[in-house]
């Protein structure tokens, strides 16, 4: 149904006038009902999609940042030299 009522309305933008003064307008109008098509794509899109995932996400083991950072050893260390009264 929107497909006919944009066929429609391209073939009357295209063909309605063929002087070259008008053709700046009839652009305009074409890019105006190719904004309308596009929003109006996007809010049947949005309203039909579901909001529930298709496939529930699997179970994987979960990190805990806690745990990894009390049994690192042997890190490598940073060593910083304070010059700061070193003139």
């Amino acid at each position: 149904m929107i497909a006919k009522i944009l066929g429609l309305l391209a073939a009357v933008l295209i063909l309605g006038s063929a002087s070259i003064a008008s053709a700046p307008r009839n652009i305009k109008w074409f890019a105006v009902a190719a904004a309308g098509a596009l929003i109006i794509a996007g809010i049947v899109v949005w309203t039909t999609s579901s909001t529930q995932a298709l496939v529930a996400a699997p179970k994987l083991s979960q990190i805990d940042p806690v745990q990894i950072m009390t049994s690192a050893k042997d890190l490598p260390t940073q060593t910083f030299e304070d010059m700061t009264f070193v003139f």
